[in-house]
């Protein structure tokens, strides 16, 4: 059993507590975070987790074996190497660190320590990229023409790193581990207009074999829109994150030339147009529990995947887990990794995903939620509705102050 001690509980740090928590061979035993609000969090959702404001009782303890870093990109060099230096392995979230030379720096001294460090790309664990990772593998595309991702929203606006530093390691991490390929160069340009940091920027990438790559981030998009098209010789991938029925779709339509015999100038040009079909995302059983650190800390970064993730229908069989302080904390079984306060009331066949936080809400009937969603208190759901991915909903609430616009 895996010890983990967690750093940060703000926007992300529920995730990491959670899966941390409910996988067989580890366990959260301390949760630090600087603002006290956080603790009456981590309390409703998991009452028997100790928690701390001061990272020294983390970093220091000999009880942790490895620290999950999910705070601010400023402070993840010195925390990842404090922790590192007292023989702990390291769980960082993206970005690993402000600078490439950080970034080498702790992987020399892990390398050092023999301890492993792992950077959280969340999409490698995904159902949707392992699929992409097929596809492309069998050759079904053909070869690559080009990979276009769309990655925009509004907010959430950082004020330690920009908008490439913040959405684009998403896309880098997708595009290393499904293109084998080895980028040849880079071009970037970006625009400031709030807060002092690019908040609108578009990265090109060229690879060999004439593949080109093109990311589209964005804090400043009125929609929430996360598409990737990925085109080849023989078929075109579409990638929609947040359609939680057919997230990838491949259509059998193309182009080819050729040229007239008799005429060397005239270029005959075909469109071919066929099915489309969206594929079925793996839903693997569980097999024997693996270590949650699992990638060895080395120069190079090393392609990895794991388990692919899966749709659940929520039932109503709970099992009870009870924690070291005595307390049972309701939950899904662990296999669905899935956060439900008692106070939440779940209509009928509602579905679930994984990685899911609802805290006091109410889900009406045959509502469907996607992965990575978290619902607050007092919050609710109507019947039938669609939740995207990526998704936070909390109850609207009205100012007692207001401005000259009426609203504050």
């Amino acid at each position: 059993m895996i010890r983990i001690g967690v750093i940060g509980y703000g926007y992300w740090g529920p995730n990491i507590v959670r899966n941390f928590h409910a996988h067989d061979c580890s366990e959260v035993v301390l949760v630090c975070d600087k603002n006290p609000k956080c603790q009456e969090r981590l309390r409703k959702a998991h009452p028997g987790i100790a928690y701390t404001t001061d990272e020294n009782e983390i970093l220091n303890s000999p009880n942790i074996d490895a620290v999950a870093v999910v705070t601010p990109v400023w402070t993840h060099y010195e925390l990842a190497k404090r922790a590192l230096e007292n023989g702990k392995h390291v769980f960082v979230e993206k970005p690993f660190t402000w600078s490439i030379a950080q970034a080498e720096e702790l992987i020399e001294l892990a390398d050092r320590k023999n301890l492993k460090i792992m950077v959280d790309h969340t999409f490698l664990f995904t159902g949707a990229v392992k699929k992409i990772k097929e596809v492309v593998e069998k050759r079904e595309l053909g070869d690559l023409y080009y990979y276009d991702s769309l990655r925009v929203n509004l907010g959430l606006f950082q004020h330690d790193v920009n908008v490439i530093w913040d959405l684009a390691p998403h896309d880098l991490s997708i595009m290393d581990y499904v293109i084998a390929e080895k980028p040849e160069a880079v071009v970037a340009t970006g625009q400031k207009h709030l807060n002092g940091v690019e908040d609108v920027a578009f990265i090109t990438v060229y690879f060999p074999k004439k593949i080109i790559a093109h990311v589209n981030v964005n804090w400043l998009s009125p929609v929430k829109v996360r598409t990737t098209l990925i085109g080849g010789e023989k078929k075109m991938l579409v990638w929609n994150d947040l359609d939680a029925d057919e997230k990838i779709k491949i259509y059998d339509k193309g182009v080819s030339m050729s040229t007239n015999p008799s005429n060397l100038h005239q270029l005959l040009v075909s469109y071919r147009s066929g099915d489309m079909w969206a594929p079925k995302l793996n839903r693997l059983k569980r097999s024997a529990p693996r270590p949650p650190i699992s990638l060895s800390a080395s120069r190079k970064i090393r392609r990895h995947s794991t388990t692919a993730s899966r749709d659940y229908e929520l039932s109503a069989s709970w099992k009870p887990r009870t924690s070291p302080s005595g307390v049972a904390e309701r939950r899904l079984p662990c296999e669905r990794i899935v956060s439900i306060a008692p106070s939440v009331r779940l209509g009928k066949d509602v579905r679930l995903s994984k990685f899911i936080n609802l805290y006091g809400c109410e889900i009406g009937d045959e509502t469907k939620i996607g992965a990575f969603v978290e619902i607050q208190k007092n919050a609710s759901v109507g019947k039938r509705c669609k939740i995207s991915s990526h998704t936070f909903i909390a109850r609207a609430w009205k100012s007692r102050t207001t401005s000259s616009s009426g609203t504050a």
